[in-house]
């Protein structure tokens, strides 16, 4: 059960009860979609997507030339491509509306992974693409062990959609286009 405390996922959540409570007054066809960790290209370096968390890191990698976590990266988290987001809301668009049954569904990449596993991955694909290896730096102490993650998207999955899942494509596409729009 959500229990926001800051004024922007409260008035979130507000939003998503009046959404949900006229899907269920039959007033409209509503869906909200509770959305894990987003990353991917945007369409241009103007669209401020650097606060997504691979995305920064890809930006970092270029303006830096360093990967740097403000934490151990022990944190687990749910990433899923904004292709896959994409997909899903088209899917969302297009399927019966007894589909959507209560109207609500999480949407995720289906895998808990810890912030510094994507980090490792993300300077794994920068040394695929540059032929560079790249530091990852974190501060010292501070690793607890990950908690147990279990985002689960099992009612989207059963109105048939299926994840592409090319989270090295879309980190590619990431770092390629930080490298054009910030590379020196």
């Amino acid at each position: 059960l959500p229990r926001p405390v800051h004024p922007y996922a409260i008035t979130h959540k507000v939003t998503e009860d009046f959404v949900l409570a006229a899907h269920d007054l039959k007033q409209l066809q509503g869906v909200v979609v509770r959305l894990s960790n987003g990353f991917g290209a945007p369409v241009t370096p103007d669209v401020d997507r650097w606060t997504l968390l691979v995305n920064d890191l890809c930006r970092q990698a270029v303006m830096s030339g360093e990967l740097r976590l403000n934490s151990a990266g022990t944190q687990l988290r749910d990433f899923i491509t904004l292709g896959d987001v994409a997909l899903a809301a088209n899917h969302l668009l297009q399927i019966d509306v007894q589909q959507l049954a209560d109207g609500l569904f999480n949407l995720g990449g289906g895998r808990a992974m810890s912030v510094l596993e994507m980090t490792e991955r993300i300077a794994a694909r920068w040394q695929v693409l540059t032929g560079r290896e790249i530091a990852i730096v974190r501060p010292a102490g501070d690793s607890a062990p990950p908690s147990v993650l279990n985002y689960r998207c099992d009612k989207l999955a059963a109105t048939g959609f299926r994840l592409t899942s090319q989270v090295d494509r879309e980190i590619d596409d990431t770092l390629k286009l930080c490298l054009q729009a910030f590379g020196k």
